[in-house]
């Protein structure tokens, strides 16, 4: 009979137990333009090696108290993967591994997974790293989950506009239908290589390019957006685009002395049910930040399914 109770009382705890919460890591790196300066180094096999060893080690206890690096999900390249847009730079197995990026990410032990954005020197009118990303993604702009965030990359390039960045109307059709399969309180993350323009009279972007934009933000004005990520300014800062934040999480990733006004960081991004939190890692001086790139709290998706209220700037 007591057996019985025990039973019955421990599968009614077990159904009524709350599920883990979300705690999602992955790492995140820019502009490591692969072709250029990398003759004889090895700055970007030292990055990720960094990688692998950082499972398990402690935050800054002003950051997270006791608490270590979670394993990462997947690295994710915010663009500028090569320097002239040579299918070679995207990989090349005659050459030495850290030549080109295929064969450094194969050094990548701490994920299996990997994740690319288009840059505009992946762009410099050929068409070698858009094919390599398409066929590797199932095109240059796609989207996956993890743990119940949206992750969509958009590809600022498809025409070669390596000048001007835009989207085109496919694409935006393609986001427009992307968006609408998922519920508005899905926390989501848009990640592409440039920030996205803002429109005025006094700036030196046309017209047409901002309208592509505005378009931009009338599909995801409803959304549960968490930030743009993006690359390109080779230094790690978060900004606005309109209610919008924007963040650059990664700066570059290679020799130090060809980029002396960049950052030598990439990010490591922990999303939990409600905050967005992005730690700069120092791979010259092998340590994190002092304090956080990015730091975002945001309420979670409530149980009954009523649109989430995000925080105001």
């Amino acid at each position: 009979m007591w057996i019985k109770i025990f039973f019955i009382a421990l599968l009614a705890f077990t159904f009524a137990a709350p599920s883990s919460g979300r705690d999602l890591t992955f790492f995140v790196w820019s502009d490591t333009h692969f072709g250029a300066y990398d003759d004889a180094d090895i700055t970007r096999l030292k990055i990720i090696e960094q990688m692998n060893r950082l499972p398990g080690t402690e935050y800054p206890a002003e950051i997270f108290a006791d608490a270590t690096v979670g394993r990462p999900e997947f690295l994710l390249h915010l663009g500028d993967i090569s320097e002239h847009g040579f299918a070679s730079e995207w990989n090349d197995p005659n050459l030495a591994d850290q030549r080109s990026y295929i064969q450094t990410i194969k050094h990548l032990t701490a994920t299996d997974q990997t994740y690319e954005v288009l840059g505009n020197h992946d762009s410099r009118g050929r068409p070698g790293i858009r094919r390599r990303i398409a066929r590797k993604q199932g095109d240059t702009f796609y989207s996956f989950d993890a743990q119940g965030v949206h992750f969509v990359v958009l590809d600022l390039y498809r025409h070669l506009n390596t000048q001007v960045p835009s989207l085109d109307e496919e694409q935006l059709d393609w986001l427009q239908s992307d968006l609408d399969r998922i519920d508005d309180t899905v926390p989501v993350i848009i990640a592409m290589h440039a920030v996205p323009p803002r429109w005025t009279a006094a700036a030196d972007v046309p017209r047409a390019v901002c309208n592509s934009f505005d378009r931009l933000w009338n599909i995801v004005a409803d959304k549960n957006i968490l930030a743009f990520l993006h690359g390109h300014v080779h230094v790690a800062r978060s900004g606005r685009w309109y209610e919008f934040d924007t963040l650059a999480p990664a700066g570059f990733a290679y020799m130090r002395r060809r980029c002396p006004q960049g950052e030598p960081v990439f990010a490591v991004v922990r999303i939990t049910d409600d905050r967005m939190t992005v730690c700069g890692w120092d791979w010259e001086k092998e340590r994190f930040f002092k304090a956080l790139v990015f730091d975002k709290s945001f309420s979670p998706a409530p149980e009954d399914g009523s649109p989430c209220t995000l925080p105001g700037p």
